[in-house]
C-alpha cells in the first residue's frame, strides 16, 4: 500500500512539472551563474606527410558559424582555410605565391586575408581568390577585417598605414600620430575602424577609432605608455589591450580593456593570471580574449560578460588533454572561436552557448538537493529589488509551488 502511495505521489510530481512548461513566463535561469558553452567541434588540419596532422590557427567567425584562419603542416607554410558545417576546405592559392593566411569572414561568406610573397591582401567568395591593390611605394599590404558591405581594412608593410579597399579600390587613412599604424578591425556594417598609431604595440602605441573619414585618438586609456586596438562593434564599442597601473608600486601590467559611451573598462585577468589581452567583442558587450602569466607560457582563454571575466575551460565540457588557450572572435550568436591546444598540437574549437539551467540555483550546472534546500529556504514573497529572488523561477514575484514543480522538472 505504501508503495503504491509513492507511485501514485510520483506520477502527481512528473504530471505537474510537465504542466508548468505550459504556464507563461515559466522557466527563468539563475543570471549570477556563468555562462556554459557546448563543443560544436574541435576542428584538425588536413593530413601532412610522415603522417602527421596539420595545425589549425583560428581567426574570424561570422554569424552563420563559418569561421576562417589558416594551417600549417610541420616544416611547412602557412595556408589559408575555412570551416563550413563541418567541411573544412584548404583555399587554393594563385600562382607564384606560397603562403597566406585567411583573417575574416563576413556574413555574406566573403572572405578576406594575406597571401605571400609578396605580401598581397585578397578576398575570396565561392572558393575564388582575387588580389586587391597594393598601395605604391610599400612592402605589401594585409587585409585584416571587411564588414558586410564589403568595405575591408587592413594595413601596408614598410611603412604601416591602415588602409581600406572598396569596390576594388584603396584608400590610405591618415592618422595624427606616426611613425606607423594598423587598422585592426571593422565594425560590420561599416561604420566604424579601430587600429593602433605611433610606435608599435609594446613599444609606444595609442587607439585610434575611424568613423566615416573623421579619426579620434583614444590615447592610452589608463595611464600607461601603450594600447591598441583589435576589434570594434556596430554601437561602436572597442576593444584591445592596454597597459594599466597596478597598486602603489608603481607597476604597470598588460589588461584587456572595453572602450564604451566614452570611458574605458579595465576587464582585469583571470584569477591566477596578471595579464589579459582583448581580442573581440559582439554586439551584446560580451568580450574574448586571453589570459596569460608575465612569468610562464601559460595562456587561457576568457570570455568577459557583464563585469566578469571567467576562464573559458571552467565553461565547457571537460575533453581529456584539450586546453582553450585563446579565444579569437565571438559573434552575434554568442558562439566563440577558439584556439586550443592538444599536447602540443594547435587545433580550433568551435562553441555554441548551452541553454540556461533552470533550477540551477548554486550554478554548480546540476539541480539537486542543494538546490532544493535554497529555494525552500526563500520560500513565499521575494524581497522588492535591488534585492536578488533566484527561486523565483516563474518569475512573478513569489516562489511557491510553481517554482518547486520548475525545478524538479530539471533534476539531475
Amino acid at each position: 500500500m505504501r508503495n503504491k502511495k509513492c507511485a501514485i505521489l510520483m506520477r502527481m510530481v512528473v504530471i505537474s512539472a510537465a504542466a508548468v512548461f505550459f504556464i507563461p513566463g515559466a522557466g527563468s535561469a539563475n543570471a549570477g551563474c556563468p555562462p556554459r558553452y557546448e563543443i560544436a567541434a574541435i576542428v584538425d588540419g588536413p593530413s601532412c606527410p610522415f603522417d602527421q596532422t596539420a595545425s589549425v590557427e583560428p581567426a574570424g567567425l561570422n554569424d552563420h558559424g563559418q569561421f576562417v584562419g589558416s594551417f600549417t603542416c610541420p616544416a611547412g607554410f602557412d595556408q589559408p582555410m575555412l570551416w563550413d558545417d563541418g567541411v573544412f576546405t584548404a583555399l587554393t592559392l594563385p600562382d607564384g605565391f606560397f603562403r597566406g593566411r585567411s583573417m575574416d569572414i563576413n556574413t555574406h561568406g566573403v572572405i578576406c586575408g594575406w597571401i605571400s610573397d609578396p605580401t598581397t591582401p585578397f578576398i575570396c567568395a565561392n572558393g575564388q581568390i582575387t588580389e586587391l591593390p597594393i598601395p605604391p611605394e610599400t612592402a605589401g599590404a594585409m587585409a585584416n577585417a571587411i564588414s558586410d558591405t564589403g568595405r575591408i581594412v587592413g594595413t601596408t608593410n614598410a611603412p604601416y598605414s591602415p588602409v581600406i579597399w572598396e569596390d576594388g579600390e584603396f584608400t590610405l587613412i591618415s592618422v595624427p600620430i606616426g611613425p606607423n599604424a594598423l587598422g585592426a578591425d571593422i565594425s560590420s556594417d561599416g561604420r566604424f575602424i579601430v587600429g593602433w598609431m605611433g610606435d608599435s604595440p609594446g613599444f609606444g602605441s595609442r587607439v585610434f577609432v575611424w568613423e566615416e573619414g573623421e579619426v579620434t585618438d583614444l590615447g592610452t586609456l589608463f595611464g600607461g605608455d601603450d594600447a591598441w586596438a583589435e576589434a570594434v562593434n556596430n554601437r561602436g564599442s572597442v576593444v584591445g589591450t592596454a597597459i594599466t597601473p597596478l597598486g602603489d608600486n608603481g607597476e604597470f601590467q598588460y589588461h584587456a580593456f572595453l572602450w564604451r559611451e566614452g570611458s574605458a573598462i579595465d576587464l582585469g585577468t583571470v584569477a591566477g593570471f596578471d595579464r589579459s589581452y582583448g581580442r573581440d567583442v559582439n554586439g551584446s558587450d560580451i568580450v574574448v580574449g586571453q589570459s596569460r602569466s608575465s612569468t610562464s607560457y601559460i595562456r587561457h582563454a576568457f570570455v568577459w560578460r557583464d563585469g566578469v571575466m571567467w576562464d573559458l575551460n571552467d565553461l565547457v565540457p571537460h575533453v581529456p588533454d584539450l586546453l582553450l588557450r585563446d579565444s579569437m572572435a565571438i559573434n552575434e550568436e554568442g558562439q566563440v572561436l577558439a584556439q586550443g591546444q592538444v599536447v602540443n598540437h594547435s587545433v580550433a574549437v568551435f562553441l555554441t552557448p548551452a541553454d540556461p539551467l533552470i533550477g540551477d540555483l548554486d550554478c554548480d550546472g546540476e539541480v539537486g538537493i542543494i538546490d532544493l534546500l535554497d529555494l525552500l529556504g526563500q520560500w513565499g514573497p521575494c524581497s522588492p529589488p535591488p534585492a536578488e529572488c533566484p527561486a523565483d523561477l516563474r518569475p512573478d514575484g513569489l516562489v511557491d509551488v510553481v517554482d518547486l514543480l520548475l525545478l524538479l522538472a530539471n533534476w539531475g
